[in-house]
């Protein structure tokens, strides 16, 4: 009996939320159509992207990708493809929008398909089931493998009982996919359009961290992957994640006990698994500034048609 061949891939799952209540809202004909076409959307998005999709039953679908990277950044687009697909629809019936929870991990699969049943299928569904909408969890196999850019956005969220009999713990994360829509809900996304700038740099001793277009994203804490280690136990592993766009630079906490926050102008304040865009310059205590770790400088740096105006007033005002 030919033996089945064995190779390894990230899974990812896709769970509708809701679907249950669009039948209650809609006709179960207008039910049926808008949980097949959020499908159909997953499954062109994740096509798009390499994967391959080896199940697609009532509201969920499950797919496999060689490149974990892939699987990430096919996440990522779902989220945000369902998001437009409403406005895709012209007339008065459109469709409401759909969320999904997403969850990936990376293990053995049969080859060449595969297999519903396998358990790197099931911790991938299991991890989508924890998934809250609109967001992505991940394994820790699925983190150990993800390229840099991808982990720098990512925060450790819990370890969950996996398998009941055994009581196993399996370690979830989240790939943050949407920094800017943190943003965008405290109303600020117009002030900081108007400001801006090129870049941010941030001293740690005499380590130097730039973030701009072309050097986006970084991370900072205790472990040796950040692009800045802070060497001190009460520091958390990847303490803080960063991401440069659109002009300006989100910081977000991942930590256990918070980041505090002294930028220029403002009032300090403590920062807890949430984000924060950055302005001007400042100081970032990670932990409480009275546990005697040295902190963190930043400097957002204007862009060349800033410093240009600045120079001119400067000018004029000397005049």
């Amino acid at each position: 009996m030919e033996q089945t061949q064995h190779i390894t891939r990230t899974v990812l799952t896709a769970d509708v939320v809701n679907s249950t209540g669009l039948y209650a809202q809609f006709s179960n004909a207008q039910a049926d159509a808008i949980v097949a076409t959020t499908i159909a959307e997953i499954r062109a998005v994740v096509m798009a992207l390499g994967g391959e999709v080896f199940r697609e039953s009532g509201d969920e679908i499950a797919c496999c990708f060689e490149q974990t990277g892939a699987a990430a950044q096919a996440a990522g687009a779902v989220h945000s493809a369902l998001r437009e697909l409403p406005l895709k629809t012209q007339g008065p019936e459109r469709p409401p929008t759909t969320q999904v929870r997403i969850g990936l991990h990376r293990g053995s699969v049969p080859d060449p398909h595969c297999a519903r049943m396998s358990e790197t299928a099931k911790l991938s569904r299991w991890a989508a089931g924890n998934a809250n909408p609109e967001q992505t969890l991940a394994t820790l196999s699925v983190m150990e493998d993800l390229p840099q850019r991808f982990r720098s956005v990512s925060r450790f969220v819990d370890d969950e009982t996996w398998d009941f009999v055994s009581l196993e713990h399996i370690e979830l994360f989240e790939i943050v996919w949407d920094v800017e829509a943190v943003t965008a809900s405290r109303g600020e996304v117009p002030l900081l359009a108007a400001r801006g700038y090129a870049g941010i740099e941030l001293g740690y001793r005499d380590h130097l961290l730039r973030l701009d277009d072309e050097v986006p994203v970084g991370s900072i804490g205790r472990g040796a992957h950040n692009a800045i280690v802070v060497p001190d136990p009460l520091v958390s592993r990847q303490h803080l994640s960063l991401q440069f766009s659109r002009g300006r630079c989100t910081i977000r906490d991942n930590s256990t006990n918070g980041t505090y926050l002294a930028c220029r102008g403002q009032t300090p304040f403590v920062l807890r698994r949430d984000s924060y865009p950055l302005q001007g310059t400042g100081l970032i205590y990670l932990g409480n500034p009275a546990g005697g770790i040295e902190p963190i400088r930043y400097t957002c740096l204007p862009r060349a048609e800033q410093r240009g105006v600045n120079s001119h007033n400067a000018g004029a005002s000397r005049g």
